[in-house]
């Protein structure tokens, strides 16, 4: 996924940039992205296609002391076979495949 996301900036010309997050009390959060005029992305990668509010859990901590700075959270998940898939996690938090993470990154 860190791969991805590197490659999707290189694509738009913009510098590499790519942070992760971790606190003394173990809090931790896999990526952090600027995103310029955009904020800041907390992104917390998972292998699993099923998505639960739990994975949301360390990204609502961050936000509560990042504050408005974290503009999207956002739980990235391996690509679903089905049609049907989870949009929200938890209130504030989005659940996207990592094809749809790298199309919102490459959209700018």
């Amino acid at each position: 996924m860190a791969a991805e996301i590197l490659k999707s900036q290189v694509d738009r010309g913009e510098c590499r940039e790519l942070y992760f997050f971790r606190d003394q009390q173990g809090l931790e959060v896999d990526f952090l992205i600027p995103r310029p005029n955009a904020g800041l992305w907390p992104v917390e990668a998972k292998a699993s296609k099923t998505v639960t509010p739990a994975m949301a859990a360390s990204l609502l901590s961050l936000q509560r002391a990042l504050g408005a700075r974290a503009k999207r959270l956002i739980v990235a998940h391996r690509k679903f076979n089905s049609s049907v898939q989870t949009v929200a996690v938890a209130r504030g938090v989005e659940a996207l495949d990592i094809s749809q993470l790298v199309a919102d990154l490459s959209r700018g």
